[in-house]
């Protein structure tokens, strides 16, 4: 009878050790899965934002107020960057990018002048 019951609780063992094993294997399944959404959302976030030098500093995703401030500066000929309002700070930069003569980035390439499309 002894025997019998030491073999049940080896094949118990051995169960409980597969069994262990699959969970282990399942979760690591699980984290592969979990991971590789986050990379292809990742991937996708930054493929629908583009990258754009502002006044110097790369704008990549809500660029709206240096291009604001750009736009102001130019409609009133801002040429120092003093006449800038300050009480934001993107609006700001946009608007000295515009009176320090730097190129705004907005919608060109910055290799071609935007007066006779030549190379600079």
């Amino acid at each position: 009878m002894a025997a019998s019951c030491s073999g049940g609780i080896e094949q118990q063992q051995q169960f409980n050790i597969a069994s262990g094993q699959m969970e282990a294997i399942m979760r690591a399944y699980i984290v592969i899965g979990i991971l590789a959404v986050v990379a292809v959302s990742a991937r996708i976030y930054t493929a629908h934002t583009q990258d754009r030098l502002v006044a110097g500093l790369n704008c990549t995703v809500e660029c709206s107020g240096y291009d604001a401030g750009y736009e102001w500066a130019k409609q009133r000929d801002i040429d120092d960057d003093d006449y800038c309002p300050d009480g934001n700070k993107s609006f700001y930069e946009g608007c000295a990018a515009y009176a320090n003569g730097t190129d705004s980035g907005i919608g060109r390439s910055p290799l071609v002048s935007n007066d006779d499309d030549t190379l600079k």
